[in-house]
Order: structure tokens, then sequence, then C-alpha cells
């Protein structure tokens, strides 16, 4: 019996050191980004009734990131830029000059560190496409 305690205490502290480490990585990826992004570096092209969409925009205004969206069901320049990229779904974002499926904060924390402010780009390019 003791040997199932052990075990149960073994897994429980797996358990607590991955959840401790997942909460820190994540307040380390909002510290950068808020540190890091300026007004319109990060657009997101979103619909009405996508659940991705909402909780990415959920998770960026809870943690004072700014960001625009770009609803292209209601705003054709948005609809123009989104089939520009021939993306398949959405949350499509654009980050400064870079495309990206889906929302990743790591991701966009990555791109925001590797890519100098002054690339922002008013337009979406035909050569680069979405990452699914």
């Amino acid at each position: 019996m003791r040997q199932w305690w052990v075990l149960a205490a073994l897994i429980l502290s797996t358990w607590c050191l991955s959840q401790g480490w997942s909460w820190w990585q994540e307040r380390d990826t909002i510290r950068a980004l808020q540190r890091s992004v300026q007004p319109g570096d990060i657009v997101i092209y979103t619909t009405a009734d996508c659940p991705f969409c909402a909780r990415a925009k959920r998770w960026l205004t809870t943690h004072a990131i700014p960001w625009q969206e770009c609803p292209i069901e209601s705003q054709q320049r948005c609809q123009h830029d989104y089939a520009a990229q021939g993306s398949p779904g959405v949350p499509l974002l654009r980050v400064r000059q870079t495309w990206h499926l889906g929302f990743d904060p790591e991701w966009v924390r990555l791109l925001v560190e590797t890519t100098p402010a002054n690339s922002r780009q008013a337009s979406p390019s035909l050569s680069s496409e979405p990452r699914p």
C-alpha cells in the first residue's frame, strides 16, 4: 500500500511542477509581448462566429497587448487582404509583416522579438503564405 502512496505523490509532484512551468512560461511571454508590441503590430482577421478568434482576442485584451481586429465579413478591405493570403480559415494573424494561421502567443512573441518594429506592412504580401 505504501508504494501506491509514493507513486501518487510522485505523479502529483510532477503534475504540479509542469503546471508551474507552464504558468512561468506564459507569464514570460506576456511580459515580453507587453514590452515589445506597439499598436498596429498585431492584426487579427476574424469572423463573427469563430470561437478561436474570440479566444485570441480575449487573451490579448486580458493581457493588455495592443491589437487590431479586421472582420472579413463586414469590411471589404479586410476581406481583400484575407483572400490575397489564400488562408483556409481564421483567425489569420498579421504580426508586423508575417502572416500566421491560428493564434499561438509563443509564436507571436518569437516573431516580435526577431522582427524589427519598423518592418510593419500596410497590405498583404502575395509572396508570403499563412502557415497552418
